[in-house]
């Protein structure tokens, strides 16, 4: 699911429209024009892609249908009747993992209103975590949600503008669109054959979407914890290096010839300096990953301005109030397992002590003779890397879980438990995977304190 971009509907449209990767586009998939609609979207430089637009005329009834069904049965499940922007958020999302229920549940090709529905739900998706954030800042409530308050605040916040295209709607069809999602009315029309093929599966489609839309606020969480690790290593190690190293790494990025250090004359200076830029290369790689895009890439980094600063009570008590978002969907309530992970992962915000594999003062040592840090600042990385090694155990953890969740509700039960993820798997299901520089920091010590 996250690394396959190259599904197509019955209809032979790429799942991902626009974002499909080049190598998967074919010249006539996509069309595009100009817009024509009012508002930020009018002539803009951007086009719109009108062949989705098509599709999504085509299958209206089975796309609103198909909608009502996952917004009814979310109320039922939540006991509510209103829905406040994360709300709106899970019923985008359990949407959205519609395709991925026939392509990973069902093992079939995804019928064409579920893929014009995940398209338009991800658009949702991104306007609600869009102002999720704006409320976390504690600056800002939404107003009550209605058809009209949603257009006009996807508009407000940039949503209805993509980063290679706009949205193709008009604002007639995302009125009805919108009040489907947060309305009472019943579906437009009578059910097809498909749409009645996905009523009586109803709660299997359920429970594969809640492990879905949880395993994104939970992979949201595993990047914001795994961005403080960082910013400690960088705290510890980012003073101690020096100017030529830092000079070296350029030069020998760009292909010139390493700077000679004078003082590097003897074996023991000409080892300090190896040692030095191979720091400098890690911290560099380091302040990278705190650049890289966020994870999953339809939500947003956020965070206090100082990560390094933040005390690590602090930290916990910030990403458990995140993990409280994550709430059972499934009709069983077995994702609430999800919930537990990454409270899980927010605790391991508080110093975490090793399991044993490896001494605390071990591994300082070998991060000290791999870096020339000196004692204090080896301390603070190696617990930095105790940390990412139980991170990585957790994420090992909810991934076997979700997939665990996509089987049982595919009704493809195993008739033993879901193994462990192997190290390679779980680096792939990541965007800015950090376990090589981890490992060049303690290269015995860190892989010890790993899973496999």
């Amino acid at each position: 699911m996250v690394e396959e971009q190259f599904h197509r509907d019955d209809e032979d449209r790429p799942l991902r429209e626009g974002r499909t990767p080049a190598e998967h586009l074919r010249p006539d998939d996509l069309e595009y024009k100009p817009c024509p609609y009012a508002g930020s979207r009018r002539e803009h430089a951007l086009p719109m892609n009108v062949s989705a637009l098509r599709q999504m005329s085509a299958h209206w009834d089975d796309i609103i249908g198909s909608l009502t069904l996952v917004r009814d049965a979310y109320r039922a499940l939540r006991g509510i009747v209103e829905l406040d922007v994360m709300d709106a958020w899970r019923v985008s999302q359990l949407g959205s993992a519609l395709p991925w229920w026939f392509i990973l549940g069902k093992r079939e090709v995804s019928p064409a209103y579920a893929a014009a529905l995940a398209k338009a739900m991800q658009g949702v998706g991104l306007w609600a975590q869009r102002d999720f954030v704006r409320m976390l800042a504690g600056t800002w409530r939404p107003p009550p949600l209605t058809a009209p308050s949603i257009l006009a605040l996807t508009e407000a916040n940039g949503t209805l503008i993509g980063e290679t295209e706009v949205c193709s709607g008009p604002e007639r069809m995302l009125l009805r669109f919108f009040e489907a999602m947060v309305g009472e009315a019943p579906a437009e029309g009578p059910a097809s054959a498909q749409l009645a093929r996905l009523v009586d599966e109803r709660d299997r489609v359920l429970a594969f979407g809640a492990y879905y839309l949880s395993f994104k606020i939970a992979l949201w969480i595993h990047y914001l914890a795994r961005r403080f690790v960082h910013a400690d290593i960088v705290a510890a190690l980012g003073p101690r290096v020096d100017e030529h190293a830092a000079h070296a790494v350029i030069a020998q990025r760009h292909g010139d010839a390493v700077p000679v250090d004078p003082a590097s004359s003897s074996g023991s200076a000409a080892t300090k300096a190896e040692r030095a830029i191979r720091t400098a290369e890690i911290v560099a790689g380091f302040r990278e990953l705190l650049g890289a895009p966020c994870e999953p890439p339809d939500f947003f980094t956020i965070g206090p301005p100082d990560l390094a600063a933040t005390p690590p009570a602090n930290r916990a008590a910030w990403l458990r109030a995140l993990a409280s978002h994550i709430l059972p969907c499934a009709p069983d309530r077995s994702d609430l397992s999800l919930q537990l992970c990454a409270q899980a992962i927010a605790l391991a915000m508080q110093a975490p002590s090793g399991e044993g594999a490896v001494e605390h003062d071990d591994l300082a040592v070998e991060v000290d003779r791999v870096t020339g840090c000196g004692a204090k600042a080896a301390a603070g990385v190696a617990s930095s890397l105790v940390t990412s090694a139980l991170l990585d155990r957790l994420f090992a953890e909810l991934v076997r879980l979700v997939e665990d969740g996509f089987q049982r509700a595919a009704g493809h039960a195993p008739d033993a438990p879901v193994p462990a993820i192997d190290a390679a798997t779980r680096d792939r299901l990541l965007a800015s995977p950090p376990r090589v520089l981890l490992t060049a920091l303690a290269p015995r010590g860190f892989t010890a304190l790993c899973l496999p």
